[in-house]
């Protein structure tokens, strides 16, 4: 009980400090931009990101597949959206591991399997994000604003920080035997001990997928081209024209990095703070930054599609408790 009122207040303060956000920068000034929206670019966006998540499944069915475990794509697809769904109201977006407890209630795929196929997918992911962000800071630092304060170099930074760790951790988890014998001395701990358990177990079945990592590049690298032409046509829908594919495709790493910041559910208000800052460096006003943002956020409706998904295994694994 205390675990969900403290996620219920993570989810206040998110949302307290979006509308103080609104507020300040001028609510109806973002109303108005959205009213502009030009909808047949919008819907375009719309697509491609729709498509970006048929990749995303099929990539997942690839991964499983070679596991050994051969399931529809209709399914894989309902495991894919659930875990965005979830991810869409959970810190750093861990949410998406729960398409591994999908795969369990729906295949009976042994969670460990289903972990290994979202770990494997999101480490090379990840690794493309943190080479977006690298690419994004060298491309905003030394070409578009040389000149920028101490206080902005720090924070992003601290940001490509962040994402590194978090990449590097996932790829260790994976593919370094030597990763659980840091940690060898919690085994004396049960709770820890069956943590470290899965993680073996994680990792004796990523080796299975070392004759598929290039299909898994290959499918990673569309989706993030996939993403920048989601951002592209977001932006064109706005009349915004200063802010080109390729720019989109190192921004969309760079600011969606600040929703991964472990505070609250999908960075809600940190993610704000981080669109405002740097399409500031692109001279685009912060209403407009913050219109640019809700049509963002609208991608939430099509996952709610997943969160269908998701709570019909809560609803069935809670009907089995039951009997």
């Amino acid at each position: 009980m205390r675990r969900y009122t403290v996620d219920l207040l993570k989810v206040l303060i998110g949302l307290g400090i979006s509308v103080v956000i609104f507020y300040f920068f001028g609510i109806n000034e973002v109303l108005k931009a959205i009213r502009t929206v030009y909808y047949p670019f919008f819907f375009f966006g719309f697509f491609f990101y729709f498509f970006r998540n048929i990749i995303g499944t099929w990539r997942l069915k690839i991964i499983l597949t070679n596991l050994g475990h051969n399931i529809s794509f209709a399914s894989t697809f309902k495991a894919h959206m659930g875990g965005i769904a979830i991810s869409d109201y959970t810190p750093s977006r861990i949410g998406y591991f729960y398409a591994s407890l999908i795969l369990k209630q729906n295949e009976n795929i042994p969670i460990h399997s289903g972990l290994s196929s979202v770990i494997s997918s999101n480490a090379v992911e990840f690794t493309f994000k943190v080479l977006g962000i690298v690419f994004a800071l060298f491309y905003l630092i030394w070409i578009i604003q040389p000149n920028l304060s101490i206080e902005i170099y720090l924070i992003l930074t601290l940001v490509t920080i962040l994402m590194m760790v978090i990449a590097i951790s996932l790829i260790l988890v994976l593919w370094w035997e030597r990763a659980t014998n840091f940690f060898a001395i919690f085994e004396k701990i049960p709770y820890l001990r069956k943590i470290l358990q899965k993680i073996k177990e994680i990792q004796i079945e990523s080796k299975e997928l070392k004759p598929i990592i290039w299909k898994i590049i290959v499918l990673s690298m569309i989706i993030w081209v996939l993403k920048g032409l989601t951002w592209f046509f977001f932006f064109l829908s706005l009349r915004i024209y200063e802010i080109s594919l390729i720019e989109c495709m190192l921004l969309q790493p760079l600011i969606t990095a600040f929703s991964f910041i472990p505070l609250f559910p999908s960075g809600i208000g940190v993610q704000e703070i981080g669109i405002i800052f740097v399409l500031g460096i692109f001279d685009i006003s912060p209403p407009l930054a913050l219109a640019f943002d809700l049509l963002l956020r609208s991608t939430i409706l099509f996952n709610l599609l997943g969160l269908f998904f998701a709570l019909s295994v809560i609803r069935a694994s809670n009907l089995q408790k039951l009997k």
